[in-house]
């Protein structure tokens, strides 16, 4: 019995690691009933289900996994962010509080191995606008990873702090995590709707003109701008560029991109001398915080007749802030002083949502560019 328990546990693995989700599930369903109660098997179950936004049935088999283990430290994880997602905030914290003090009372488990339930901890925390104790989250992560930079960004947003110093290893890890259900996760989830607008403004805004020689996408991800410029244009060379290793290879099997480039954006572009006919970034300024250093090289890129179009999401504020889910927000009037600073026209300015979050709309502003011209 223990035998084919661990063969169809094994069998389950190799099938998810490829992806292949009903493939998994049989298995791992088959290990449930050979062995009544494993919280490996119900765990991965519950791990499906919540990648197929199944989300009670993936909460109920995290509550499950946990009372058959309280210190399955994933499995904890997990079902304080399906409580949070569930908008049962208490709930979630109280979960991740009772899980924690088991964890904490065993000197055997390393306290970084749990810094995972501290974060969603951290996470229902914010959405309960309890700030202080979602700094303390963090802080009881640092203390156990000091050099935790992802984790010192979301310190410094929780403590209400404008800076950059960690903004790019927040984005990176972010979207390396994330890669193989972005898309899922994003477009489904959070009815994310920022490449569509854009790429729909545009047509709208150029009438008969149907192609695009050069295009430059910055942050591309996945390629979901790419793929709804693709909808609208003829795009001859397409280069993307991302922080994440594993988002472009995400984005390399549209087979859209003629380049694809991973690095910082202003660093890559301060490297570049290639103009283009539209430079775009869609949802991506929320990990930059400053953006002058794009502005200025948007400016030296960008065809004389060129289109510099991207979203952000609004700040009623008259500059830059950093919010405490670690996304930085922009002003109109911040955008404003950068497009005259650096030589360009704002033909057209909307505001819209860009997704969703915690079933609410995420304002954004919806800014398309050309160079000003002087008499």
């Amino acid at each position: 019995m223990s035998d084919q328990f661990q063969d169809h546990m094994n069998k389950g693995r190799e099938a998810a690691a490829r992806q292949l989700w009903p493939e998994a599930e049989r298995y791992f369903g088959e290990a449930l009933r050979l062995q009544p109660g494993s919280a490996d098997a119900l765990f991965n179950l519950g791990r499906i289900a919540y990648i197929g936004t199944d989300a009670p049935r993936a909460m109920s088999l995290f509550t499950r996994t946990v009372a058959a283990d309280p210190l399955h430290i994933k499995a904890l994880a997990a079902l304080v962010q399906c409580l949070t997602e569930a908008g049962r905030e208490p709930d979630a914290v109280a979960a991740a509080a009772k899980g924690l003090s088991a964890l904490r009372a065993r000197a055997d488990i390393a306290p970084a191995s749990y810094n995972l339930v501290y974060s969603h901890m951290a996470h229902a925390y914010r959405r309960l606008h309890d700030l202080p104790r979602a700094a303390d989250c963090y802080r009881a992560m640092l203390a156990a990873n000091p050099a935790d930079t992802v984790t010192q960004h979301l310190l410094a947003a929780a403590e209400g702090k404008l800076t950059q110093a960690y903004a790019a290893d927040f984005a990176k890890a972010f979207f390396d995590n994330l890669a193989g259900t972005f898309d899922k996760h994003l477009v489904q989830k959070l009815a994310y709707a920022a490449p569509t607008i854009l790429a729909e403004t545009l047509h709208d805004m150029r009438g008969h003109a149907d192609s695009f020689p050069a295009v430059l996408d910055l942050g591309c991800g996945t390629g979901l701008m790419g793929q709804a410029l693709a909808v609208q244009f003829r795009v001859t060379r397409l280069i993307g560029i991302d922080l994440s290793a594993n988002m472009l290879r995400e984005a390399e099997k549209r087979g859209l991109y003629s380049e694809l480039i991973q690095g910082d954006i202003a660093a890559v572009l301060s490297g570049r001398d290639e103009l283009f006919n539209l430079i775009i970034a869609a949802d991506v300024f929320i990990y930059m915080g400053e953006l002058k250093p794009v502005f200025a090289h948007a400016a030296r890129l960008l065809r004389t007749d060129g289109l510099f179009a991207f979203s952000v999401e609004l700040s009623p504020s008259d500059d830059i802030e950093l919010q405490s889910n670690g996304h930085y927000r922009h002003s109109r009037n911040y955008i404003a002083r950068l497009a005259a600073e650096h030589g360009f026209s704002i033909a057209r300015a909307a505001d819209a949502p860009v997704r969703k979050e915690a079933s609410e709309d995420v304002m954004g502003y919806y800014v398309y560019l050309t160079r000003a011209h002087h008499d």
